[in-house]
């Protein structure tokens, strides 16, 4: 579930890159309430949000250890 939460969180991102912050802040707010993450995984999340909102590209390699190898 981890992993969908993740894709969620690029499609909020994607959203607010193509200016739609009402979508974008309501996808996020959704992933950070109704998912079992730990706080780290939050922190990191919202990082992931915000780079991949300014334009940053390769975004997994920012959460792969948390995703995939702490599992």
């Amino acid at each position: 579930l981890k992993i969908i939460a993740y894709r969620e969180m690029i499609l909020a991102a994607h959203y607010q890159k193509e200016n739609r912050p009402d979508l974008a802040s309501g996808l996020m707010e959704k992933v950070l309430k109704e998912y079992d993450l730990t706080v780290l995984q939050k922190i990191l999340f919202k990082l992931l949000f915000k780079y991949t909102a300014r334009g940053g590209r390769g975004a997994w390699k920012i959460i792969y250890y948390q995703l995939v190898i702490s599992n």
